[in-house]
């Protein structure tokens, strides 16, 4: 393993390089934004956490922050990685990690399968799958050929207006790339954008046509919560709460870094469930727009999009049962990590069962 000082060699400058790339993103989306919610009468562009409004200069502050925080969180899960992944809990005190840990599995709902995953196995393969988010977001930047103008019914290739004069071509790739960067302004921006050009089809009585975007908007968000949040926050905060109460199990006191790096990823965790329950408000508000879309009845943006309009709602009420299983899975993750780390203090021999407390051997 290599000292600390050469992971902060190459973390910092990779911090501040990110800084400096969202900040010029922010430059160039910024303005298409304001504009937008000018035109619709957005009030609460600015808001922090989508619950206390904010003046856009703390909103920007906020998102510096939390940009600090995710590009941390991701850099402890990697020092996390390397240290203990593929051989690294065998390293560690001499192999007495792994015999623990496999005395562990055999405690767990797991014991009734004929084999023990490996503790690195599961760490590596659980960092290797957070990098799916990046793949994804690569994959956007591959166009369709072909030339035009999108219409109002969100269709490639993208284009949005910044202003009069001005165009932002390709949107939805500049979005998607903001996403994995782990630029939250850039999200923020992209998700209530979608939503206001949604709204804007109803205002027109173009309702039919707001699944151009409304589905783009639900199909992201669904490889979101799965690709990022789940492989980022849910899966690291079990391996890391697990690793540490065995360490604290074997060294008899509260490792610091891993402890603090555990905290972080439970507050981001926390962070990005309230991020999954917004989906749902997304999703009422579909229904919402869907029902005065059907009130009105409008023959002429009915024909031809009907069964699109239909197909696509359905689809939008599937995302939300998997987003909706996705918020159950990332709160049983922040339980099992409390719980674990709960029972590291309170039984002798740092684990607890449903029957109670369980010595190691």
């Amino acid at each position: 393993m290599p000292p600390n000082w050469v992971w902060l060699a190459f973390f910092v400058p990779v911090l501040l390089h990110q800084l400096w790339a969202e900040e010029e993103a922010v430059k160039v989306l910024l303005p298409c934004y304001k504009r937008h919610m000018d035109l619709h009468r957005l009030e609460d562009g600015f808001s922090l956490m989508g619950l206390l409004p904010s003046s856009e200069t703390l909103w920007l502050r906020a998102q510096k922050l939390l940009l600090v925080m995710s590009s941390v969180d991701v850099f402890t899960d990697t020092y996390f990685a390397s240290t203990m992944g593929l051989g690294g809990t065998n390293a560690c005190s001499h192999g007495r990690t792994q015999e623990i840990w496999d005395f562990w599995w055999r405690q767990s709902i797991f014991s009734s399968l004929p084999f023990v995953v490996p503790l690195d196995v599961l760490i590596s393969a659980s960092w290797t799958l957070m990098l799916l988010h990046l793949v994804v977001a690569c994959a956007t930047m591959v166009r369709k050929k072909g030339a035009g103008d999108r219409g109002d019914d969100g269709r490639s290739p993208p284009l949005l207006s910044c202003s009069d004069k001005d165009t932002l071509f390709n949107d939805d790739v500049c979005f998607q790339l903001g996403e994995s960067a782990g630029f939250s302004s850039v999200v923020q921006m992209s998700n209530k954008l979608y939503v206001l050009q949604m709204k804007k089809n109803v205002y027109r009585k173009k309702g039919y046509r707001i699944m151009g975007y409304g589905l783009p908007l639900s199909q992201k968000y669904v490889r979101r919560v799965y690709f990022s949040y789940l492989l980022e926050d849910g899966v690291q905060v079990v391996l890391q709460s697990w690793t540490l109460a065995i360490n604290t199990h074997q060294a008899r006191e509260l490792a610091l870094l891993p402890a603090l790096s555990l905290a972080l990823s439970f507050l981001m965790g926390l962070g990005k469930m309230k991020e999954m329950l917004w989906f749902f408000q997304v999703r009422r508000l579909m229904e919402d727009m869907a029902f005065r879309t059907r009130a009105e009845n409008n023959e002429v943006d009915r024909a031809g999009r009907e069964e699109e309009f239909e197909a696509g709602l359905k689809v939008v009420g599937c995302h939300a049962m998997l987003v909706g299983l996705a918020v159950f899975l990332m709160a049983g993750a922040l339980f099992i990590a409390c719980f674990t780390l709960y029972a590291a203090h309170a039984c002798p021999g740092g684990i607890r069962s449903l029957n109670g407390c369980v010595d190691i051997p």
